[in-house]
């Protein structure tokens, strides 16, 4: 399977000022069959957004997740997320 994210962003919206807050911006990575990858960062800089995304448990704000080509549009059976 060849995973693969083309400038992926993500937002969220604040609840009482409806500011928008960006959590991923442009995001780019693949992910080839076999290959074992790692995601690293500070508190608060999208990892779990990422994931979220790849998971197909959240929506992009733009850009597009694919597994083998196909668009994640939401959760299936060929990916799982561990905590």
């Amino acid at each position: 399977m060849r995973l693969e994210a083309r400038q992926v962003t993500v937002e969220y919206k604040m609840r009482r000022s409806q500011e928008r807050v960006l959590a991923l911006g442009g995001v780019d990575l693949v992910v080839e069959s076999g290959e074992f990858c790692a995601v690293l960062g500070p508190s608060g800089c999208g990892k779990t957004s990422l994931l979220n995304v790849i998971a197909g448990l959240q929506a992009t704000a733009s850009g597009q997740v694919l597994l083998d080509g196909l668009p994640v549009t939401g959760p299936g059976n060929n990916r799982a997320m561990v905590f």
